[in-house]
C-alpha cells in the first residue's frame, strides 16, 4: 500500500502545470539560428493579415536552418497555439520536456499566401518545457510576426493589432519628404523676402503674416492630417488677429517658423519610418565607446566577427568583404576569422562574454543584407572624451538593450528641441527663425544620417549656446561651451581662429589685449584641456595617440559624403600640394576677415566657415552652418541665397530618386563654401573693429 501512495503522488508531482495567460509573451529565445528582430514573436502585437513578409512588425528568417528556441522554464501544459507567419510554408511547432527527444506538437499548414497569415490550433493536449519552431518548404522568404502558446485561455486573447499600415524605410522617408522640405525652403524665401520688403502697414503685414500661417498650416497638415491643419489655421490666425501691435504680430509669425523647422526637422513626425534607433550607427559608438579599452580604434569589426562566429546564428561566407580599419581598406571576413585569438586575448573572459550577448543584440536588430553592410563602414571614430564620457559614464554597466538606446536617442531628440529656444536666445528671433530652418531644411544633415543616434546632438548645442553667451559678454562661459564641444568632435576648435588672430596681432602690435577674446580662448582652453586631460588620466594615452593617427586615417580615405572645400576641390583633379596652398590661402583670408568683427561672439560665427575651407566634413556635419543665419539676417540678398541653398540641397534629391553618390555632395560643397565665403566677406566689409 504504502508503494501504491508513494508512486501516486510522484505522479502527481509530476504533473504539468497549467498556468493561466499567454505562456510567451515578451519571452526571448533561448537560442535562434538565422533569425532577425526575434523580439517581434512574442511582443503580443500582430500585424494586418496580408501584410508584407518583410514588414518592421514581423521577425525576419533567413534560409540556412532557421529556428527559434524558447525555454518556459518548467514543463507545462500545451492546448492551443497562434501563429502568424507567411503564408507560402508550413511551420513545425515541436516541444520536449527535458531537451532531448523532440515531439511534433503542430504543424501549421501553408495557405498559398506570400503575406503575414494567422493559423491556430485547440485541444492539443500536449506537455512540453523547451519549444521549437521552424518553418519548412516555401519560396526562402520567411516572416514571423507573432507566436502565441496558452494552456487554459484562448491563444489569441490579448494580442493586439498595430494600428496603421508599416511605415517605409528610413532612406525611403527622407527621400518622400525632399519636395514637402523645398516647397517650405521656397516659402520661407517668399516670407523673408516679402517681410524686408514689404512697405509699413496692414498691406505689407497681411502679407507676410499669410505666409507664414499656410507654411504653418502646410506643416501641420503633412504632419498631423487635415483636422489638425485646420485648428492650426484657425489657432494662427487668431493669434495674429490678436495680437495688438504691429510688432507682436511680427514676432508670432517669427515664432511660426520655428514649428515648422520642428515639424519639418522630424519628417513631418515620421522621424525614420521604421525605427526609433539607428542601429546601424548605435552599434559603432555603444560598441566602440563601451569597449574602446580592448578595441581601440582598429578592431572593432575584427571583434564582431570573432564573436559572430561564435554566436553562430548567420553563416558567415569567408570571402564577404569588409574593411579593414588599419587602413580603411577592403578585405575577406576570412581574414579576420582566422586570427581570433589575436582580437579575444584583448578582453578578459568576463568582458568578452559581455561583448559577444552586445553584438547579439545588435546582430538581432539587423537585416542580414544591414548586417554585411555594418563590416563596409569606416569605424569608430568618436573622441576620447566623447568615449570617456558616453563608455565610461553612460554605457560602462548598461548592455545594449532596446531601452537603454531607445533613452540615448530620446536623449538627442531633447537635445535637438532645445535647439529651437536656443537659436532665438543666441541670435534673436528672425535670426534664430532662420537657423532653426537651416538645420531643419538642408538634406545633407538630414534627420536620417543623426536620428536615433546617441549623442549626436550636444555638438552643436554647445556651440550655439557658446555663440549666445558670447553675445552676452559672458566670453569665459562662451570659451567654455566651445572648448566642450571641441573635446566631443575636434573640428569645433577651428572655431577659435578670430579670436586667436585677434590676440596674436594685439601682441605682434603690442597693443593691449583684448580681453573678450583673452577670457574666451581662456575658457575653451580651460574646459578641452581638462576634458582631454581626463580622457587620457581615464584611458590611457595609447587611446589618444590612436585617435590621432585614426582621425589622420580617416581624413585621407575618400568618401562620398564629405562636403567642404577640399571636395569642392577635388573635382579639379589638383595635386596635394596644390590642395593644401588654396586652403592656407583660404583660411588666411579668413582669419583676416575675421579680426575685423566686433566682439567675439561675431568673431566665432565668422570663424565657423574654417572647418568648411580646411576639412572634408562629413555631410551631417554640415548643420554647422545654421551659424550662419546671423550673418544672412543683416540683409536681403543674404536670407534668399542662404534659403536657395537649402532649397538646391533637396531637388537633386528628387532628381535622383534618392540614389546620391559623390557627384551630389561635391554638387553642394561648391555653393555651400561660397555662400559662407560670400557672407563673412560682406560681414568684414561692413564691420571694421572699434578701438
Amino acid at each position: 500500500m504504502l508503494l501504491v501512495v508513494l508512486l501516486w503522488g510522484a505522479s502527481g508531482w509530476a504533473q504539468a502545470e497549467c498556468p493561466s495567460g499567454e505562456l510567451l509573451q515578451g519571452r526571448p529565445p533561448s537560442r535562434l539560428r538565422s533569425v532577425y528582430r526575434p523580439d517581434r514573436v512574442t511582443d503580443g502585437l500582430v500585424a494586418r493579415e496580408g501584410e508584407a513578409w518583410d514588414s518592421e512588425r514581423a521577425a525576419g528568417l533567413g534560409v540556412n536552418r532557421p529556428g527559434l528556441l524558447y525555454d518556459l522554464g518548467r514543463v507545462v501544459g500545451i492546448s492551443g497555439v497562434y501563429l502568424q507567419g507567411t503564408g507560402d510554408e508550413s511551420w513545425k511547432l515541436e516541444g520536449t520536456p527535458d531537451g532531448r527527444t523532440w515531439t511534433l506538437l503542430w504543424r501549421a499548414p501553408a495557405v498559398g499566401d506570400r503575406g503575414l497569415r494567422g493559423r491556430q490550433v485547440a485541444g492539443l493536449d500536449a506537455t512540453a518545457r523547451f519549444l521549437r519552431l521552424r518553418p519548412e518548404g516555401g519560396d526562402g522568404r520567411f516572416g514571423l510576426s507573432e507566436l502565441r502558446v496558452g494552456c487554459r485561455d484562448d491563444p489569441r486573447a490579448g494580442a493586439r493589432v498595430r494600428p496603421g499600415r508599416t511605415p517605409p524605410n528610413a532612406y525611403a522617408t527622407a527621400v518622400a519628404q525632399a519636395w514637402r522640405k523645398a516647397l517650405l525652403a521656397l516659402a520661407a524665401l517668399a516670407f523673408f523676402a516679402l517681410r524686408r520688403g514689404a512697405p509699413e502697414g496692414a498691406a505689407g503685414r497681411r502679407r507676410t503674416e499669410g505666409v507664414a500661417t499656410v507654411a504653418l498650416t502646410a506643416s501641420a497638415w503633412w504632419t498631423f492630417g487635415p483636422v489638425a491643419s485646420a485648428g492650426v489655421a484657425c489657432v494662427a490666425l487668431g493669434l495674429l488677429r490678436l495680437a495688438p501691435l504691429a510688432r507682436a504680430r511680427g514676432a508670432l509669425a517669427l515664432a511660426s517658423w520655428l514649428l515648422v523647422a520642428a515639424m519639418a526637422w522630424t519628417n513631418f513626425g515620421r522621424f525614420n519610418g521604421q525605427w526609433t534607433v539607428h542601429y546601424h550607427d548605435a552599434m559603432h559608438y555603444h560598441l566602440g565607446a563601451r569597449y574602446a579599452r580592448e578595441l581601440g580604434y582598429t578592431r572593432l569589426y575584427h571583434c564582431v566577427a570573432v564573436a559572430d562566429l561564435e554566436l553562430d546564428r548567420w553563416p558567415i561566407p569567408l570571402n564577404r568583404g569588409a574593411r579593414d580599419l588599419r587602413n580603411n581598406l577592403g578585405l575577406d571576413i576570412g581574414d579576420y576569422l582566422r586570427d581570433a585569438d589575436g582580437c579575444k586575448r584583448r578582453f578578459t573572459p568576463a568582458r568578452w562574454r559581455a561583448f559577444r550577448e552586445d553584438v547579439g543584440f545588435f546582430q538581432a536588430q539587423l537585416t542580414p543584407g544591414a548586417w554585411d553592410r555594418w563590416f563596409m563602414d569606416h569605424g569608430y571614430n568618436a573622441t576620447p572624451v566623447w568615449t570617456l564620457l558616453m563608455g565610461d559614464g553612460i554605457l560602462r554597466d548598461r548592455p545594449a538593450s532596446r531601452p537603454t538606446l531607445e533613452a540615448l536617442a530620446h536623449a538627442d531628440e531633447v537635445f535637438y528641441a532645445a535647439l529651437l529656444v536656443l537659436c532665438p536666445w543666441a541670435f534673436g528671433l528672425e535670426a534664430g527663425a532662420l537657423a532653426a530652418l537651416v538645420m531643419a531644411l538642408g538634406f545633407p544633415w538630414v534627420y536620417l544620417w543623426v536620428g536615433g543616434g546617441i549623442g549626436r546632438a550636444p555638438w552643436i548645442v554647445l556651440l550655439v549656446a557658446s555663440a549666445g553667451l558670447s553675445r552676452r559678454g559672458r566670453d569665459v562661459s562662451a570659451g567654455l561651451c566651445l572648448g566642450a564641444a571641441a573635446g566631443l568632435l575636434a573640428f569645433p576648435a577651428a572655431l577659435c581662429l578670430g579670436s586667436a588672430v585677434a590676440l596674436g596681432e594685439a601682441l605682434l602690435r603690442r597693443r593691449p589685449l583684448p580681453r573678450g577674446d583673452l577670457r574666451f580662448l581662456a575658457g575653451a582652453g580651460l574646459a578641452a584641456g581638462l576634458l582631454v586631460g581626463a580622457a587620457t588620466a581615464r584611458l590611457g594615452p595609447g587611446l589618444l595617440r590612436e585617435f590621432l593617427a585614426n582621425s589622420a586615417k580617416h581624413t585621407a580615405t575618400v568618401a562620398t559624403n564629405r562636403v567642404g572645400l577640399p571636395a569642392a576641390l577635388a573635382l579639379l583633379a589638383l595635386p596635394r600640394w596644390a590642395v593644401l596652398g588654396v586652403k592656407c590661402v583660404a583660411v588666411g583670408l579668413l582669419g583676416l576677415a575675421a579680426r575685423r568683427a566686433r566682439d567675439p561672439g561675431r568673431r566665432l560665427i565668422v570663424s565657423s566657415l574654417a572647418p568648411f575651407l580646411w576639412f572634408e566634413l562629413s555631410s551631417y556635419y554640415g548643420a554647422l552652418c545654421l551659424l550662419w543665419a546671423p550673418l544672412a539676417r543683416d540683409e536681403r540678398l543674404g536670407t534668399t541665397l542662404l534659403l536657395g541653398l537649402l532649397c538646391l540641397t533637396q531637388i537633386p534629391v528628387l532628381a535622383l530618386g534618392g540614389d546620391l553618390h559623390i557627384g551630389y555632395y561635391l554638387a553642394v560643397s561648391a555653393p555651400l563654401v561660397a555662400l559662407g565665403a560670400w557672407l563673412v566677406c560682406r560681414e568684414a566689409h561692413r564691420r571694421p573693429q572699434g578701438p
